[in-house]
């Protein structure tokens, strides 16, 4: 038997230079009765140990060092377009489901890069995501961006006499 300190270099080299076939082996494993079994078992535990409350608790006990904050704040500004498409995409989840692939997901980040580049603009969608009378989605054919002027007198109001919007991205409440 290998000594420990020994063993986890040659296995961590390994699994460096075998990347797609860790990821094949744990993706067989996670499709597989005994991987659903065991991830049942950890959200039971989770959820018996305080769920999400709990976790949340023993983060802030042990804080984030400096440097790793650092790394962090720096991902975050790298990537604007990401988050601001990330959030807004969660509260339109929130709301309706959303079905697309990544392929929508990309145009969708998109429109908020534009934005991220031209501060003067905002990304705004044309039938409401919770309108009064009709609900919109959160997909491409219902985004538009606007001026921050134009999108805050807008409001949460559909203006229908000067836009046709795609039929598919209106959901009636």
């Amino acid at each position: 038997m290998l000594n420990k300190g020994t063993y986890t270099p040659a296995v961590k080299a390994w699994r460096e230079a075998n990347a797609d076939k860790v990821r094949a082996t744990k993706q067989r494993y996670r499709a597989s009765a005994k991987g659903k079994a065991a991830k049942h078992k950890d959200d039971q535990l989770f959820k018996a140990s305080g769920g999400r409350a709990e976790a949340e608790k023993r983060r802030a006990e042990k804080p984030l060092s400096p440097a790793r904050k650092a790394a962090r704040v720096r991902w975050r500004k790298a990537n604007k377009a990401f988050f601001a498409a990330n959030i807004a995409h969660r509260r339109a989840l929130a709301r309706r489901p959303v079905t697309g692939g990544p392929a929508e997901q990309a145009e969708v980040e998109g429109f908020y890069f534009f934005c991220q580049l031209f501060p003067g603009f905002e990304v705004d969608h044309v039938i409401p995501l919770n309108g009064k009378d009709v609900c919109g989605l959160h997909t491409p054919t219902n985004l538009q961006v606007l001026t921050k002027t134009q999108n805050r007198s807008k409001g949460n109001k559909v203006c229908l006499d000067h836009i046709q919007p795609d039929p598919v991205a209106i959901i009636y409440c």
